[in-house]
């Protein structure tokens, strides 16, 4: 199923480099989180469908050549619904995050893309 995340409430994205120490804040609207679906398993109630969208930083640091990577992942379940999120940071110290919401769409939905689409049926 596609999904559209939207980022709502807090405003910052705040981490610290883990190797200088580093402060560094993005506004919630200079990322563009482009999740994908990558895996389903059977539970209870239907599929628990898991997304995940990743974002790379240089740390800007004089003399630091630091990589954080950082991963923001979404279990819908049951299907349609938001089950649970996390954030986990690599190579760095995640301070604060704003949340996202989801919006599952259906292939009956206008925005739907259904060149992406995996058919559980199938």
């Amino acid at each position: 199923m596609n999904t559209r995340i939207e980022t709502s409430s807090a405003e910052k994205l705040i981490f610290k480099c883990g190797k200088c120490g580093e402060v560094h804040s993005f506004d919630k609207k200079e990322l563009t989180l482009d999740f994908e679906f990558i895996e389903s398993s059977e539970r209870e109630m239907g599929n628990e469908n898991t997304y995940e969208a990743t974002e790379c930083f240089q740390c800007n640091n004089e003399g630091c050549d630091n990589e954080i990577n950082i991963s923001f992942r979404v279990w819908e379940y049951p299907v349609g619904t938001r089950n649970y999120h996390e954030v986990e940071i690599e190579d760095g110290e995640l301070l604060t995050c704003f949340d996202f919401s989801v919006e599952f769409l259906s292939p009956e939905s206008d925005d739907f893309d259904d060149e992406n689409y995996i058919d559980e049926e199938l």
